[in-house]
């Protein structure tokens, strides 16, 4: 298994670039685990680590076919569901050297403050998509976010609880960014026992 993750940094890109950006390598990596089965290779498969910040955006999620999957339920379910936890214990552990207790809502994927009280507020978004063990999209941390957006949706369609960000909590202007992704490759690199590449 190739624990080795070549880290990325796209800077301020748009949402269609960056998503066209991720299908090409999405496609790469799955292209590679076909060739393999079918030539009975072994090949290393690539993985990445991407940063990316975008203008403003809105995000639908699409409803799947389970027609479309190669794995069993089950099977993807495990797989995703580990995964999904890792990335937030990940999120929990970078915002705790900030001195915030983050955690998880029972039921809600994503990283929230003050569970289970009526000030709960989510301050890590999550979505993955997963096809042959390869993952594509992840988190999204509101590092120094302009709240004022999420006025105008049900952010991940649940009413009644707000959204926060980093340097709101920390009660400043604006949280380095790239202090925050150190402090998060660190905690993916210990979770995943993964090895960095630049």
């Amino acid at each position: 298994m190739n624990k080795y993750v070549e880290r990325r940094d796209l800077g301020y890109k748009d949402y269609k670039q960056t998503w066209d950006y991720q299908e090409q390598l999405f496609k790469g990596i799955v292209d590679t685990k076909i060739k393999n089965r079918r030539e009975e290779l072994q090949l290393p498969t690539n993985n990445y680590f991407l940063f990316v910040e975008h203008p403003h955006v809105y995000t639908l999620g699409k409803s799947g076919d389970l027609s479309n999957l190669l794995l069993n339920e089950s099977q993807l379910q495990e797989n995703i569901h580990k995964y999904l936890r890792f990335l937030e214990e990940m999120i929990i552990l970078t915002l705790a050297e900030y001195g915030l207790k983050a955690e998880r809502s029972k039921g809600e994927t994503g990283v929230w403050l003050d569970v289970g009280t009526p000030f709960a507020r989510k301050i890590c978004a999550m979505g993955v998509r997963a096809s042959r063990w390869v993952t594509m999209h992840g988190f999204a941390l509101n590092v120094n976010a302009n709240l004022g957006y999420f006025d105008n949706i049900i952010p991940c369609g649940i009413r009644g609880k707000a959204v926060t960000s980093l340097n709101v909590e920390l009660g400043i202007k604006e949280v380095p960014v790239e202090e925050v992704k150190e402090k998060l490759l660190k905690h993916f690199a210990n979770l995943f026992e993964a090895k960095f590449t630049s």
